[in-house]
């Protein structure tokens, strides 16, 4: 790592601490993996964006402003009442482009352009490099409350008073999906392909659906508790049930019904840790899992993350 890489990772650090909440970070969730060497962060209304050329993200960085990143420009939206002003820099703090919207909750830098959605659920594509901007199609859920861009960095899921929407990247909506909202409480999804909802307001039994962000169809469905865990392509779901856990994958679910407790999928979806017995295990579960002994990785009670080879 050279100098300069240090002087960001200490500026990083420095800011992450001084106002966490602020700080645009993977926090160990699955997907493409920043590294600090190659990456450049920028300090854009007191908050920290970190990309390379594998990242685009977007972070809501205080009440007042959003940021869209790429692995080139950054824009901000500064929401002022009912209207908004969008502002698009280059990595050096250059100001490229300004354009004015409603009040944006939400926003994407694809080929097509910075995608955005308003308060009113309205999604805009603006130019990039002149401010323009043109009306797309509408989303019918409400108040849009926030938005959060997959990893695979082309598709927008957009959260609202009465549901969902994923927003594609040419500015389309490719599905609605009402009463749900996005898995996570809040966070960014975890997949490059699907995520995962759950049944919005006061149920008896949590519903959750595993749904296709390329195409908007519904994979599987199922029932289950949060703190949901996903594969690295999120289309792989396990969730805990009263009498142990599910594993939602492909067309199916996958019923665990011996009291173990989940604690960690691998990236690719095939095996899972699990605590069985007082012991801390590690099986697979595909097609062929069964042929497999499981391993034993000790007493239960250890703490387990599953990292990238």
């Amino acid at each position: 790592m050279d100098g300069d890489a240090v002087v960001r990772c200490a500026r990083l650090k420095a800011v992450a601490e001084r106002q966490p909440e602020l700080a645009l970070l993977p926090g160990g969730r699955a997907g493409p993996r920043i590294d600090l060497g190659a990456a450049a962060q920028h300090l854009v209304a007191d908050g920290v964006h970190v990309t390379d050329d594998q990242v685009r993200a977007v972070a809501l960085l205080n009440q007042r402003v959003r940021a869209a990143v790429d692995a080139d420009l950054v824009v901000t939206a500064q929401n002022v009442g009912n209207d908004a002003t969008i502002d698009v820099f280059d990595h050096d703090g250059e100001p490229i482009a300004t354009g004015r919207t409603p009040s944006v909750r939400a926003g994407m830098i694809t080929d097509s352009g910075v995608i955005l959605v308003t308060v009113d659920g309205a999604v805009v594509t603006m130019s990039p490099s002149s401010g323009e901007t043109s009306d797309g199609a509408q989303i019918n859920l409400g108040t849009i409350e926030s938005g959060d861009v997959t990893t695979s960095g082309d598709r927008l899921v957009v959260t609202g008073a009465n549901g969902v929407a994923i927003i594609g990247g040419d500015g389309a909506v490719i599905g609605t999906y009402d009463a749900q909202r996005p898995a996570g409480a809040g966070q960014p999804p975890v997949g490059s392909t699907c995520i995962a909802t759950i049944t919005a307001g006061d149920v008896t039994e949590t519903q959750l659906a595993v749904i296709d962000a390329t195409d908007g169809s519904v994979r599987v469905e199922g029932f289950g508790d949060e703190p949901l865990l996903a594969d690295a392509s999120g289309c792989v779901v396990g969730a805990q049930t009263a009498t142990g856990f599910d594993l939602l994958t492909g067309d199916r679910v996958q019923p665990f019904r011996t009291n173990d407790t989940l604690l960690a999928l691998t990236l690719d979806g095939a095996s899972v840790v699990a605590e069985h017995d007082g012991r801390t295990i590690l099986f697979g579960v595909g097609v062929d899992a069964e042929a497999d002994d499981p391993i034993d990785l000790g007493p239960q009670g250890r703490t387990v993350h599953i990292t990238q080879s």
